[in-house]
């Protein structure tokens, strides 16, 4: 028998309740490569089952027009065709993801949520490709993009998020997504950023959910180290709770000079940490002045 008929009749079983579950094997076996056009079409047919059986037959074929008609069919109206839509996509792997990124933004829900989830079952790191998207993507779509790169967790997406921060479009949300993440490793590209005032509200969140154990003593070698004049407005910001992280830096005279403690410390006001200085009164001059100075206050 010719295959366009088989083709035409075995679709036309699926539709008839009695022979659709003999037919839907039948479909399953047949060589429909020469005849895509029927099969696309039926992605359109009335009848769920058609579409569900088409759905996934078309996932055996790797060709562009193949994968725009399922794109197409993303939002089909029943969950079990959707289910065969996306699992046939998957298998299109690396090759659909630029044609699947737009969708994204898609006004439609659910569509975007299949979408996402076709994403998440790529094999492979997929980042930095969404890396490469974000860059060129408008405001709206560079969002999603990057929200979707945290989403996948995988082991590039901390590092993609920071160099995203070179893009101006993607630093405020790259940020917030870095500081839910508790990034160490964002602290210098964050600190260099801070000079933006429409960023230092996410960038002191970033800061905090890393937590004072880790950025403390960061941004206090900033400061005494390389002499960051940033650093040094954070930690007046700061104020009281970073002392005692000042005054354990006493303890270590030959990196820190205990002239810029002092210094610091005097901005900030030691009335909290008086008890603790106390132990190198008489011991570093510079501590011992600033004692006898807040002694008389």
């Amino acid at each position: 028998m010719d295959i366009k008929l088989t083709i035409k009749k075995t679709l036309d079983a699926l539709r008839d309740e009695k022979t659709r579950w003999d037919a839907i094997l039948e479909f399953k076996l047949l060589d429909c490569r020469q005849h895509l056009d029927i099969v696309m079409a039926s992605m359109q047919d009335p009848d769920w089952i058609v579409r569900w059986a088409v759905a996934e037959k078309l996932g055996e074929f790797a060709s562009i027009p193949v994968m725009y008609c399922l794109i197409k069919s993303l939002g089909d109206p029943d969950p079990h065709v959707q289910k065969n839509v996306m699992a046939s996509l998957v298998k299109f792997r690396r090759k659909a993801i630029s044609y699947l990124i737009p969708y994204l933004v898609h006004p439609d829900r659910e569509i975007r949520l299949n979408v996402i989830s076709i994403f998440k079952q790529q094999d492979g790191d997929i980042c930095p490709m969404l890396l490469e998207a974000a860059k060129t993507a408008n405001l709206v779509l560079a969002n999603q993009l990057m929200h979707l790169i945290w989403i996948l967790d995988t082991p590039t997406t901390e590092t993609v998020l920071i160099t995203l921060l070179k893009e101006k479009k993607c630093q405020k949300t790259a940020i917030l997504l870095l500081a839910h993440m508790r990034s160490e490793k964002v602290l210098d590209d964050l600190l260099a950023l801070y000079h933006l005032p429409n960023l230092r509200k996410p960038i002191l969140l970033a800061f905090k959910r890393v937590g004072e154990s880790v950025f403390f003593p960061f941004i206090l070698g900033a400061w005494f180290i390389d002499r960051n004049q940033l650093a040094e407005k954070i930690i007046v910001k700061i104020g009281q709770p970073i002392l005692p992280y000042l005054v354990k830096l006493l303890n270590r005279t030959s990196v820190y000079a205990p002239e810029q403690v002092a210094s610091m410390l005097r901005k900030i006001g030691p009335q909290s940490v008086m008890t603790d200085l106390a132990a190198y009164n008489r011991k570093i001059p510079a501590i011992t002045t600033l004692l006898k100075e807040f002694s008389k206050h």
